[in-house]
């Protein structure tokens, strides 16, 4: 298992922001050849757009949606599951990725520092109809 931590140098909402950290720790779990992958996100709303649950009709998260599920097809198989706040009490400032990585990999926190949203900016609070 792999945790971080991200900081980010520009404005965004609490869901933009788990957005953020779902998007590292993929682009991560990808860099390090993952085949299968194992999420785990203390996001109710975030979890439920991603499995096609709920939809969004604000662009913004649209595009991170979007950007999500594209690179989540990088995986042979993944699985997404909602932890409980009370269960993760670290998941929030970590980013909550949990990977099917060799059980011999050292425990790592990385920082990641992002000065600029994964998505394009000016896309204002537009929504999307559907």
């Amino acid at each position: 298992m792999l945790e971080q931590a991200i900081t980010l140098g520009f404005k965004a909402s609490s869901n933009e922001a788990e957005y953020e950290a779902l998007l590292v720790s993929l682009r991560m779990a990808k860099d390090l050849a993952v085949k299968k992958l194992a999420i785990h996100f203390d996001s109710q709303i975030i979890t439920d757009q991603t499995i096609k649950e709920y939809t969004t009709k604000h662009l913004r998260i649209a595009q991170y949606l979007e950007k999500v599920c594209k690179q989540l097809e990088a995986f042979q198989t993944y699985t997404l599951t909602l932890v409980s706040q009370a269960d993760n009490t670290h998941i929030d400032a970590l980013g909550g990725l949990g990977s099917a990585l060799d059980h011999q990999l050292k425990h790592s926190i990385l920082v990641e520092y992002l000065d600029k949203a994964s998505i394009k900016s000016g896309a204002g609070n537009r929504s999307v109809t559907g």
